[in-house]
């Protein structure tokens, strides 16, 4: 997963948080969706870079040594 993808993904997550926020939803909600973008979030981050999967020869391939 290329790591601009993760950046944008990461940045939604909190965007989407703070508009949940923002919006005045109750403590719970708000506790439960931190969670689980915490959650996505991790699990997004320990993904391997794009970098990894690149056959030597392709175009824009930066093999990862």
């Amino acid at each position: 997963m290329p790591r601009s993808a993760k950046r944008l993904a990461v940045i939604l997550l909190a965007a989407s948080w703070l508009t949940l926020w923002t919006g005045g939803m109750p403590p719970p909600v708000l506790g439960l969706t931190a969670s689980l973008f915490c959650g996505v979030a991790a699990f997004l981050l320990t993904r391997p870079d794009a970098a990894a999967y690149c056959h030597p020869g392709a175009p824009g391939c930066k093999l990862v040594k």
